[in-house]
C-alpha cells in the first residue's frame, strides 16, 4: 500500500524494530498497516477521537486479516493509553502544533514513552519552542515536501534538561540546517520570497 512522502518520512525514522508504537489520530490506519508490514513493531495501537476515522482503521485491519498486533482504541490523544505502562514510540501526525502540545500535556501519569515522532500540519515553530523549553531533546527535525505542501518531521526524546532555544532553533529544524536538503531549500526560498514580496 502506497503512502505519500510525508508518511514515508515517518516510517524512515522508525529505524529499528520495537515492541509497541502508538499512532495518535490514526485516521485511516495506513501508517499502522505499513509499520506492521515492514516489521517495525510487534504491536501498534491506533487511537482516534473520531469514530468514523477509527472505523476506517478497523476496516483496514479486517481487510488485511490483522489480529492483536493492530489495536484500535477510540479516544482523545494519549488518554486512551492509560492502561499501558510503556510505549516505545508515539507518533502524532496530521495535527497542529498547539494540538500536539495539548496531547503531551494530557499524557497519563503512569505512561512512559521512550521516543516521539511529530509531524505538525502547522505551527511547527510553536511546537519546537515548547519541546526545547520543556525538556525534550530533538534528534531529527527535517522538512519533507508532499503534494506541494511542506511538513516538519520531528523525532525527539524526553530529557530532564530544559533549554533556552535561540530563534534559529525555533524557526528551523536543527538537522535541516545541518543537512540543507532539497525540500528544506525549496521551503526556505519560498519563505524568503514571501518576506520580500
Amino acid at each position: 500500500m502506497r503512502v505519500g512522502k510525508r508518511l514515508e518520512k515517518i516510517l524512515s525514522l522508525l529505524d529499528k524494530k520495537v515492541n509497541v508504537v502508538a499512532d495518535i489520530g490514526t485516521d485511516h490506519g495506513i501508517l499502522v498497516y505499513r509499520i506492521l508490514k515492514e516489521e517495525k513493531a510487534e504491536r501498534v495501537i491506533a487511537t482516534d477521537i473520531s469514530a468514523p476515522s477509527l472505523n476506517k482503521a478497523t476496516e483496514l485491519k479486517k481487510q488485511f486479516n490483522l489480529g492483536d498486533e493492530f489495536v484500535c482504541i477510540f479516544g482523545d490523544g494519549l488518554k486512551p493509553l492509560n492502561r499501558e505502562n510503556h510505549i516505545d514510540i508515539v507518533v502524532v501526525a496530521g495535527m497542529g502544533g498547539n494540538e500536539t502540545i495539548k496531547i503531551l500535556n494530557e499524557k497519563p501519569e503512569n505512561l512512559v514513552v521512550d521516543c516521539y515522532i511529530f509531524q505538525p500540519m502547522q505551527d511547527a515553530e510553536i511546537l519546537r519552542e515548547y519541546l526545547l523549553c520543556s525538556g525534550y531533546d530533538i534528534l531529527v527535525d527535517e522538512t519533507v515536501k508532499d503534494r506541494d505542501k511542506f511538513y516538519s518531521t520531528i523525532k525527539c526524546v524526553r530529557t530532564e534538561t530544559k533549554k533556552q532555544p535561540n530563534i534559529e532553533d525555533i524557526v528551523f529544524g536543527r538537522t535541516d540546517r545541518e543537512n540543507f536538503g532539497a525540500d528544506f531549500r525549496e521551503w526556505l526560498n519560498l519563505e524568503i520570497e514571501k518576506q520580500l514580496s
